[in-house]
């Protein structure tokens, strides 16, 4: 884990610091993402890039996804796997004209980018709108 992340257990629900209203999706994975208001914010590890906001600095509240701040309709996230020793997985998101968008770990083509170069922020998934 990243030096500045802090691992915690909590056993009842616990309110997420930025996201008290308007989240339509949320969905956790590798790390944990939602779409508030139309974009899309992430937190977690980020271990493999999977917050996708260009870095690997683990955030323990919801930061904005590079370049998809609006028109997001739906997102989701990986389950986790172990890859040289790291966690890592990737997330995607649907963009409202019907666009995919995915980022993270990509070393099985996960990204459908037709390369098998992890990223951490998002890349066009081809063969979508």
């Amino acid at each position: 884990w990243v030096s500045d992340w802090k691992l915690r257990d909590d056993l009842v629900p616990t309110r997420v610091t930025g996201l008290s209203s308007e989240v339509s999706v949320i969905a956790a994975g590798v790390d944990t993402c939602a779409v508030k208001a139309g974009a899309a914010k992430c937190w977690g590890g980020n271990e493999a890039g999977t917050v996708g906001d260009g870095t690997f600095t683990g955030r323990a509240t919801p930061v904005t996804v590079a370049g998809l701040g609006a028109g997001v309709s739906t997102i989701d996230t990986s389950l986790v796997h172990i890859w040289g020793g790291a966690v890592v997985g990737h997330s995607c998101a649907v963009t409202t004209t019907g666009a995919v968008q995915c980022w993270g770990d990509n070393n099985q083509g996960e990204l459908g980018d037709s390369s098998v170069e992890s990223t951490t922020v998002p890349v066009i998934t081809l063969g979508f709108a």
